[in-house]
């Protein structure tokens, strides 16, 4: 029989057993945080990772451990991995400002402005004048368009401390970002006033005056910052990169010369100087910049900038296979390398390699969504693909992002004036040439919705400082002979084209631009023999194609004319010209039925193609025949659901037949994102919405077809 104290004292010995345990494991989380911390002074950051993460293992709440997990994350650029220890770290240790402060920098970059705003808040409860809380407040607050709530947290900290410039030119940024560009400037002044010898008050003001384009005022304002400290890197760098931006290059050099000198150890001054000789085509020189930056005592994240910018000057210089070397070795050893990958990405949209350089690009902004210029390398290339929606959303963020850049805005009136929104592209091209009227590209876009909307004055006097700043380039000498063949000024416009084409030989505007004027002038023979050339070098190429049948055409003669089309429709299946000029051809010459069956034979033979059965589709409409041809594009939808052309053309069958009017909008809707830029289908989605009584929608696609 069992004493009746056993149970007691076992109860009693598993309690001791566990506190011991505890005590175990108390002491063994603290060893690896404490081991951790060692191996992070030493700059042995993998191993300080291992460490950290093992003191989180023995106690996953371990606050102090996850915060220097996420320092140790952000020291091997894994902003990731850092953002959520972070994240998590914030929540354990409440009471602790300055991880609240790291974490709330965190969600600001990551654009969760809510949170950002949250946790910004939690901080002033507790320290009610905690600036760089109250700035961050203020442009989480901004970001949310919220500006009555940034500018009164703001104005209100400045009221307690107005002698701190950090707050008023917080305060001018809220203002800027809200465009309201009379109290920015009023902010910036006063953090000036409030504060005569503050060097960074100096600097913002003359910040806010170039991002308005006053070169002059940020001039004076960067001239007294360097009074009061003459040897400031900051203040030196900035005169210099205004040197350079105002035709002032040996003075920049020189500057840049003198920060390199008293800083030798800040590599920073040596990229701005590499930069300034890649634009400037001084490669050696670049390369010595850079070699000396890689020799300096660097963090991981400034090495992985130094070799990106190595890639990207034997980029500049030509030397494309020892750029991508250098970015595929970096990223071979860390693979979660943003800084390599986004400059990867960056070299291949400069080499259009769009597949390559959108992959590597959402790499990048979904490790770090605030990247700018990864979201429009992401948005460029997407766009040069053709994938219309994922640009604009890409390009959206990066103009988000960087209003002040044209570059965006610029990308963003492609789209629209490809989507037949002429108005709202040239909007944005407008705005583009406010922020860089030196700058060629948004000339020529704006130009282009001039020519768009067959404004010929309007395109004419957008051409006029094109022609001034590049006459030379490839693209203002296609748009002269463009608007010159708006006004009819035939010959002209022929002489500009060939002169695009001897600038730029692969320019497929310049091209049709001069086969059109050929074509307007009786010379179909010259339109002919040249782009007989064109497509020895180029057979499959679509646009080509249509242009020489209709040279060919124009000849009088449809059996060429037919042979480049149906060339055409194998190239491209989605040519609506093509099918279109085809469909012509056979109906003037009577020869339906025999095209019919020549185009079925076609579809037998190679049943994974979607021209053939399409052409046998829209010769069934011609005949008459509505019930053959939409059981044609039925069989042919039902193996190829991105067959575009048979879904515009079933679509509108069942508009006209008494279909099923969800069925038809569901066809339309796929044509409508294959070809967004096609009249005929924006035409056939209005009539499908026309139908099932959805008016506006249909008054959209209508407005939006006939521009």
């Amino acid at each position: 029989m069992r004493h009746p104290n056993t149970r007691l004292i076992a109860l009693l010995a598993l309690v001791l057993l566990g506190a011991a345990c505890g005590g175990d494991r108390q002491q063994a989380k603290q060893a690896h945080l404490a081991n951790g911390n060692a191996f992070f002074e030493k700059g042995d950051y993998q191993k300080a990772v291992l460490e950290y993460r093992n003191a989180v293992r023995i106690d996953e709440r371990f606050g102090e451990a996850r915060y220097q997990l996420a320092r140790a994350y952000e020291k091997l650029q894994d902003p990731a991995a850092a953002f959520r220890e972070l994240t998590r770290a914030a929540d354990l240790l409440p009471d602790r400002t300055d991880v609240q402060l790291h974490a709330a920098r965190y969600l600001l970059l990551a654009e969760r402005f809510d949170d950002a705003r949250t946790t910004a808040r939690k901080v002033l409860a507790k320290d009610v004048a905690n600036t760089e809380a109250l700035i961050i407040l203020g442009n989480a607050s901004a970001r949310l368009k919220d500006f009555d709530t940034a500018t009164r947290e703001l104005e209100t900290a400045v009221a307690r401390a107005p002698g701190d410039t950090t707050l008023q030119a917080a305060l001018g940024a809220v203002r800027r970002v809200q465009g309201n560009l009379p109290d920015a400037e009023a902010a910036f002044r006063n953090a000036v006033t409030s504060n005569p010898k503050s060097v960074e008050a100096r600097l913002a003001l003359a910040n806010y005056y170039w991002s308005v384009g006053d070169l002059a005022q940020a001039e004076q304002a960067l001239t007294a910052a360097l009074a009061l400290d003459p040897e400031g890197s900051a203040a030196n760098r900035s005169m210099a990169l205004l040197y350079f931006a105002t035709d002032r290059p040996a003075d920049g050099e020189a500057r840049l010369l003198r920060v390199i000198e008293r800083e030798p150890q800040d590599p920073g001054p040596h990229l701005a100087l590499g930069d300034y000789y890649v634009r400037t085509a001084q490669y050696d020189k670049a390369r010595r910049m850079v070699e000396t930056a890689l020799a300096l005592d660097l963090d991981a994240r400034s090495r992985s900038t130094v070799v990106a910018r190595s890639a990207w000057i034997e980029h500049a210089a030509g030397n494309r296979d020892v750029a991508y070397k250098k970015l595929n070795d970096a990223l071979t050893a860390t693979p979660k390398d943003t800084e390599v990958r986004a400059m990867l990405a960056r070299l291949l949209l400069a080499d259009h390699r769009w597949e390559e350089a959108v992959t590597h690009a959402k790499q990048v902004v979904q490790a770090e969504p605030y990247r700018y210029e990864s979201h429009y390398v992401h948005g460029t290339a997407s766009l040069e693909l053709q994938r219309w929606d994922e640009a604009a959303g890409a390009l959206r963020q990066a103009a988000e992002q960087a209003p002040r850049t044209p570059g965006p805005k610029l990308q963003l009136a492609r789209i629209m004036l490809v989507r037949g929104d002429v108005k709202g592209a040239q909007q944005l091209a407008r705005e583009a040439v406010d922020l860089d009227p030196r700058q060629p590209l948004a000339r020529a876009v704006l130009v282009r919705t001039y020519l768009a909307a067959r404004d010929a004055a309007g395109a004419e006097a957008a051409l006029g400082p094109l022609a001034t700043v590049a006459s030379e380039s490839a693209e203002t000498q296609y748009l002269v002979g463009a608007v010159a063949m708006l006004q009819g000024r035939r010959g002209e416009a022929r002489t500009a084209f060939e002169k695009a084409l001897r600038l730029d030989p692969g320019s497929q505007d310049a091209l049709a631009g001069l086969v059109e004027a050929d074509l307007a002038m009786g010379r179909a023979a010259d339109a002919d023999a040249m782009l007989g050339e064109r497509l020895k070098q180029r057979p499959t190429d679509g646009r080509l194609l249509v242009l020489a049948a209709r040279t060919a055409l124009a000849q009088k003669n449809p059996t060429v004319a037919e042979v480049h089309l149906k060339k055409a429709i194998e190239s491209s299946s989605t040519s609506f010209t093509a099918y279109e000029m085809l469909a012509r051809l056979y109906w003037s010459q009577g020869r339906l039925e025999e095209a019919r069956g020549s185009f079925e034979k076609l579809a037998q033979a190679q049943p994974g193609q979607i021209g053939p059965p399409t052409m046998v589709g829209i010769i069934q409409q011609l005949q008459g025949k509505p019930k053959d041809a939409q059981l044609t594009y039925e069989r042919l939808l039902a193996a190829r659901p991105d067959a575009p052309i048979a879904a515009n053309n079933l679509a509108m069958l069942l508009v006209d037949h008494g279909g099923n009017l969800d069925v038809a909008l569901n066809y339309a809707q796929v044509a409508k994102k294959a070809l967004p830029e096609d009249a005929n289908v924006s035409d056939t989605l209005g009539m499908v919405y026309f139908k099932k009584g959805l008016h506006s929608q249909a008054v959209s696609l209508f407005e939006e077809a006939t521009e």
